[in-house]
């Protein structure tokens, strides 16, 4: 998966920063959904996942302008899934949109958070793309993040995009696509 990554180099503009490495995803980091039906809104940013991933590698990325501080903040979740799973994650968060505005998940502390969802605008990328808005009900002003999920073949691409200045967005649609690509080219040649 760590080949698969889009780098500075592929995305001319933005920042990429981190090793690519697999530690990133401790055990601590685990997030589940206390229902059932909405645990896959939690899946694609959790350690503990219902549908285990084979691979995984992540970076994150900015803007050069925002750089500084300001701005947008991306992190990028690459994800390899036995057959048909990409497919079933996919079907399960369209599903969890249609039926879940609210949850509480656990993370692997123990500690509970509710978190409000709505969906957003999807990115025309990949086979197959959702995207939806997570915000802690707890800490509203704190702003929210955009879970953007994008299956490439077997292959997931998860974004986790947070406005430094408060308010939404997403990733930005340059990256999305030729993260896409590269991920395509490198399956290509396995």
């Amino acid at each position: 998966m760590r080949a698969a990554l889009v780098t500075s180099a592929d995305v001319p503009g933005y920042v990429v920063t981190g090793s690519g490495g697999t530690g990133a995803m401790r055990p601590e980091q685990a997030l589940t959904a206390g229902r059932a039906d909405c645990r896959p809104l939690s899946d694609p940013v959790s350690a503990r996942p219902a549908h285990r991933r084979t691979a995984y590698a992540s970076t994150t990325f900015t803007s050069k302008e925002a750089a500084g501080g300001s701005g947008e903040l991306d992190m990028l979740l690459l994800s390899a899934h036995v057959p048909g799973d990409a497919e079933k994650i996919m079907d399960g968060l369209a599903a969890a949109l249609r039926n879940c505005r609210t949850f509480e998940a656990t993370d692997g502390d123990g500690r509970a958070t509710v978190f409000a969802v709505r969906p957003a605008e999807a990115p025309a990328a990949g086979d197959d793309a959702v995207a939806y808005v997570l915000a802690d009900t707890a800490a509203p002003s704190d702003g929210a993040a955009t879970v953007t999920v994008v299956r490439t073949g077997g292959s997931t691409a998860t974004y986790v995009t947070v406005r430094l200045s408060g308010g939404t967005g997403g990733p930005p649609a340059a990256v999305v696509r030729t993260q896409d690509v590269k991920l395509r080219r490198v399956a290509a040649k396995q």
